[in-house]
């Protein structure tokens, strides 16, 4: 079903077009202006010479179309006789000879012609091609050469600073370990030092009457593990020695002996081979029994003094009380402590005029000790 007003295809049964919004059955009414009028004339006019036309063309290939077959069935015939007398011409052996010959030169000339171009062109290209290969390859070799030379120099870079950084790495090893021995040494010096300040103050508070100080030094004098032992049980004996009796009057009691040693009847040669044995804080007490409570004579007694100026096992103490005991033998000033030259002088002059050796008028002690 088509809508009468707008030519529209409906759906049958519709009562409105869709398109037009008219009744598709009723026609619309169509009235035509002058201008309108005249245009549909123009067109009929043009419509109707077309027709004439049409038709006139149409008669014209009727006729033209007789005239193309009799030219064509004409030429057939011509060809046809051509082809034949040019047949039966090609068997003779002269003809085909000359045609072959004349055909393979005109084949060469227009393969030479035709196809030589392109040859030539192929040719172009290839060279063209070569050069721009070789160029390629030429600038190829040169990028592969700056690559290689970058990769050479940086390789080379990388080689150094990896040397850089293990020697770097080696000396903050070597600086680390230097650093940790120094630090385990300071810290050895440091407890060092902290125990032999201790052991100074220790030694001072016990000289100084310090009863705890003294205790102190007691302990460290009997402690086999402690590092400063030799010299705890010196300054301790030596602190001893100082109070027996009245503050050393009678130190020589301080002294040990066997039971079955008689030491008041040594021998001059007993005193020294004993005195070598002697240890330095028991050097003081040692010349005073010497000089006290032995029954050597005076001369060796002297003898043995004089001996221990030179000798007296490192013991200022023990020196001291010789050179007081030969000053006071000698009537000689021993204002200076430690400066023998006036004693030593007095020696000299009395060794050329004693020549009566005297026994000693000191009594044997009841030794106990």
């Amino acid at each position: 079903m088509k809508c009468k007003a707008c030519g529209k295809v409906l759906e049958s049964g519709l009562v409105i077009c869709p398109f037009c919004r008219t009744d598709p059955n009723t026609a619309p009414e169509i009235n035509l202006s002058a201008v309108q009028i005249k245009s549909i004339g123009k067109q009929l006019r043009r419509e109707i010479i077309k027709g004439v036309l049409w038709w006139l063309g149409v008669l014209s290939l009727v006729f033209g179309f007789g005239l193309v077959q009799v030219y064509r069935i004409a030429t057939r015939r011509v060809s046809d006789e051509m082809t034949t007398r040019i047949t039966d011409e090609f068997k003779q052996p002269l003809i085909r000879a000359t045609v072959e010959s004349v055909a393979s030169n005109n084949a060469r000339v227009l393969l030479i012609q035709q196809v030589q171009p392109d040859v030539d062109r192929f040719k172009k290209e290839m060279m063209d091609s070569t050069v721009l290969t070789k160029d390629l390859a030429r600038a190829t070799q040169t990028e592969l050469a700056k690559v290689s030379l970058i990769i050479a120099e940086t390789s080379s870079n990388l080689h150094q600073r990896v040397t850089s950084l293990d020697t770097r790495i080696e000396t903050s090893e070597m600086i680390e370990k230097h650093l940790q021995t120094t630090l385990i040494q300071a810290q050895k010096a440091l407890e060092d030092l902290r125990a032999q300040s201790q052991f100074i103050l220790v030694v001072a508070s016990a000289q100084a009457d310090d009863r705890t100080a003294y205790e102190q030094l007691t302990k460290w004098a009997h402690d086999e593990n402690y590092p400063l032992r030799e010299q705890a049980r010196k300054i301790y004996r030596t602190v001893q020695a100082d109070y027996w009796g009245q503050r050393g009057q009678k130190n020589w009691r301080f002294l040990v002996w066997s039971q079955k040693v008689e030491p008041e009847k040594f021998t001059l040669a007993q005193v020294k081979a004993v005195w070598s044995g002697i240890d330095a804080e028991c050097s003081r007490a040692f010349v005073s029994f010497v000089w006290d409570h032995t029954i050597l004579t005076k001369e060796e007694k002297l003898s043995f003094l004089h001996d221990i100026l030179s000798d007296s096992h490192n013991s200022l103490l023990a020196a001291d009380a010789a050179a007081r005991l030969l000053a006071d033998e000698g009537k000689v000033i021993y204002d200076s402590p430690f400066d023998f030259a006036a004693i030593e002088k007095w020696w000299i002059g009395r060794r050329g005029t004693n020549k009566e050796t005297e026994t000693s008028a000191n009594k044997a002690p009841d030794a106990t000790r």
